[in-house]
């Protein structure tokens, strides 16, 4: 019996181990917003504290391939163009940027840019007025409305 119940566990654990390697496969390959929804924005840059205070869905940084499936995901180019007015590609490997610019980067986004991870960062001085538009296009851009009138903690409507 016991090793039976020792056997089940290494079983189980083997499958998680299994899962969770093909879930960091997928993330590799896919950007988090494939299927835009906000259900993921809560659970992956939510959960990284990159939400912008006083907003649902402004994040203060964007993985380069999530943010470019947002894009494709607004219906139109005001939209797009008021969004991409807002963030900035940052990319270490970028070779038009100079030694100083690139340290300079690496010293403004230490923890959010690596060599490896291209993001689109938020203009930092972006103001509540701002931010209240930018969420709007994202809600679009996500599927979701939002009620202009609810707190920003409030929940999404599906």
């Amino acid at each position: 019996m016991k090793q039976t119940v020792k056997l089940f566990a290494l079983l189980a654990a083997l499958m998680l181990l299994i899962t969770a390697a093909a879930s960091c496969e997928e993330k590799a390959e896919k950007p988090v917003f494939e299927e835009v929804c906000s259900e993921r924005i809560a659970a992956y840059y939510g959960d990284q504290g990159l939400i912008v205070p006083g907003s649902k869905f402004v994040c203060r940084a964007f993985e380069k391939a999530d943010f470019e499936a947002i894009c494709e995901a607004l219906t139109t180019e005001d939209y797009l163009n008021k969004i991409k007015a807002f963030y900035n590609l940052v990319d270490f490997k970028d070779p038009s940027l100079a030694a100083d610019r690139l340290a300079e980067l690496r010293t403004v986004h230490e923890g959010l840019v690596t060599d490896e991870n291209p993001v689109y960062i938020c203009d930092p001085m972006v103001n509540e007025k701002e931010i209240a538009v930018l969420d709007l296009i994202f809600a679009e851009a996500f599927g979701v409305e939002i009620d202009t009138t609810a707190p920003a903690d409030a929940a999404p409507a599906a």
